[in-house]
């Protein structure tokens, strides 16, 4: 049988390999449904601050709000 000649990505394979196999690995926590809604509400509560302040940084620029919900003054059916 003819001698192969080794790969030269071979050795640093196995190395890898087995240094990866010797790490100490930490399982993941499972979260439980009280953990997920705490951080979903964290979630939640970061994006509205964050949009808070654009507004505010918006109001005072001098630019008008994007949006066009509310009552609209006097816009009424008239009869």
């Amino acid at each position: 049988m003819p001698h192969r000649p080794e790969c030269r990505f071979s050795k640093a394979f196995s190395r890898s390999k087995q240094e990866h196999m010797t790490e100490k690995t930490t399982p993941r926590e499972k979260l439980t449904e009280a953990d997920y809604r705490k951080k979903r509400l964290a979630e939640q509560l970061r994006a509205n601050l964050m949009r808070r302040k654009a507004q505010s940084r918006s109001r005072r620029a001098g630019e008008a709000d994007e949006r066009n919900d509310g009552i609209t003054a006097g816009h009424g059916k008239e009869e």
